[in-house]
């Protein structure tokens, strides 16, 4: 028998290394360094040119495709392509690859309103911010 720890090592507070590949740790990051990740990953994804309302326990962020920019926004803003609302633990479930946006959707945990389309590009969204969440983790090191 192997021992947990001959499985995983911690890298840091935010990481976990198990299996050869890095793995987030849930409850490591708040809302604003999420998005702050997100706002660094949105230029060079390839999500389309449209925009998402996206709020997380009531704080509220616009992702504009066209422009490439992640920003805080109001919760009423209508001009949006999609709309999705989720609490902390699902959007950090679906970085730690935990639950994909689909799944998500499907138990009633993300709460989608408007393209329905793009609300499936999601999974680009929350790929591109993991892989900068676990970037900015690695230059710590």
């Amino acid at each position: 028998n192997t021992t947990p720890t001959e499985h995983s090592r911690s890298i840091s507070s935010h990481l976990i290394y198990s299996r050869r590949r890095l793995i987030i740790i849930m409850g490591a990051y708040s809302i604003v360094e999420i998005f702050a990740a997100m706002a660094e990953a949105v230029p060079s994804s390839k999500f389309p040119a449209k925009t998402v309302i996206m709020n997380v326990d009531g704080t509220c962020f616009r992702i504009d495709g066209a422009a490439k920019t992640v920003t805080p926004c109001s919760d009423t803003d209508e001009n949006a392509d999609l709309q999705v609302k989720t609490s902390l633990e699902v959007l950090e479930k679906l970085l730690a690859k935990k639950l994909t946006p689909q799944q998500a959707f499907m138990k009633g945990l993300l709460k989608i309103k408007g393209n329905m389309g793009l609300a499936m590009k999601l999974t680009v969204l929350v790929n591109a911010t993991r892989k900068q969440l676990i970037k900015q983790e690695k230059s710590k090191l």
